[in-house]
């Protein structure tokens, strides 16, 4: 059987196990923003035809100076990138060769890229019983053994976060060890509560930030991501990135979606009141969730031990989950649902329900 390797392809899915798909079917593969991308983004889409035909500014100035001003930061600390997965490669090509740590599950771009430069991975499995969360000693001694570390926080899947004074511990740790700390942080805007790394990068240069619009403002097909670090590290992705990488159209409707902070407040609020009311529900119902604290969740039936069954039932229902196969750690015994509007929702329980009671 041969699975998609992310979300958000749901006719490979159907195809990888040889169902045809109900005539609807909602997405909870899929963990970008339930409302979709800001208001002054669809009304400014039609008027950026002229972005299409012309050649776009190499260096992204604009988006560059939008991104500086609003986090906060010089432009001489920021990277712009085709969307988050190229700039996990390059930071990967920057390492190529190195020891590079682990916590898994996590997303998985981050051992394919390494692999690709010939890293050497060490890592460690989190699992439930701890709530996902690493023990401090044996993070500390991967620490020790390798030249850069991968922290996605929040998690992907399984949507916890390390709380910020462990991350100061960490950051601290490693800077006696002199390993490099990357905090991917595509999900945080989605946290009721923000935890960002951002704030420390004048005082710490072994810290990287990675970031992403693509989640926030559902720009999934225009591919947008940035990196935060030193100037030294920062000159030297840019060496490696090829031109023309951020096209025009990218540019402009970036620069439009990070001025606008009420769309933000917004998905955070209906996120926070929809994943409670959501887990309540599946907690009646007796399901595993994962203690997310975004837009997303593992889930399991525990009289399963596999959710493959699960899956299929939810994929012949209309309901397209992302499957666990390529995590390492989970190995298909969870899956991952997004959380969406309040109707979607509903519909997910109800099927749920259902499953429960078939």
């Amino acid at each position: 059987m041969r699975v998609p390797s992310h979300g958000a392809n749901p006719n490979k899915l159907y195809e990888a196990f040889n169902i045809v798909p109900p005539k609807s079917i909602i997405d909870f593969s899929v963990n970008t923003n339930p409302l979709g991308a800001p208001i002054a983004l669809k009304n400014e889409f039609n008027k950026s035809f002229h972005f299409v035909t012309e050649y776009p500014d190499i260096e992204s100035s604009e988006l560059y100076s939008a991104i500086s001003h609003s986090e906060n930061i010089p432009a001489s600390k920021l990277f712009v990138g085709n969307g988050g997965s190229q700039c996990i490669y390059l930071l990967s090509q920057l390492f190529a060769g190195k020891k590079v740590g682990l916590l898994e599950p996590t997303f998985s771009e981050y051992r394919t890229a390494c692999t690709a430069y010939s890293c050497q991975i060490q890592s460690i499995l989190l699992n439930e019983f701890n709530n996902w969360q690493p023990q401090i000693k044996r993070l500390k001694a991967l620490i020790r053994e390798v030249d850069v570390m991968f922290l996605c926080n929040p998690n992907n899947p399984t949507g916890t976060i390390i709380d910020e004074a462990i991350l100061l511990d960490i950051i601290d740790y490693a800077r006696i060890h002199h390993t490099t700390v990357i905090f991917d942080e595509a999900f945080y805007d989605f946290c009721e509560t923000s935890i960002s790394m951002i704030k420390y990068i004048n005082e710490y240069s072994h810290i990287i930030i990675l970031r992403s619009l693509t989640k926030m403002y559902h720009l999934a097909g225009i591919r947008l991501g940035y990196v935060v670090a030193c100037e030294n590290i920062i000159e030297r992705l840019k060496t490696l990135q090829p031109p023309w990488s951020v096209n025009g159209v990218a540019q402009h409707l970036g620069v439009l979606c990070i001025s606008d902070k009420a769309h933000v407040t917004k998905t955070k609020q209906l996120v926070d009141e929809e994943r409670r009311r959501v887990f309540q529900h599946l907690a009646q119902l007796h399901y595993y969730v994962s203690p997310s604290t975004v837009n997303y969740y593992l889930l399991k039936d525990p009289v399963y031990n596999n959710q493959q069954d699960l899956l299929i039932y939810l994929l012949r229902q209309g309901i397209v989950p992302r499957h666990t196969y390529n995590f390492s750690g989970l190995d298909g015994m969870y899956i991952r649902l997004a959380i969406r509007t309040t109707e979607e929702n509903d519909f997910l329980l109800e099927v749920l329900k259902r499953w429960k009671n078939k």
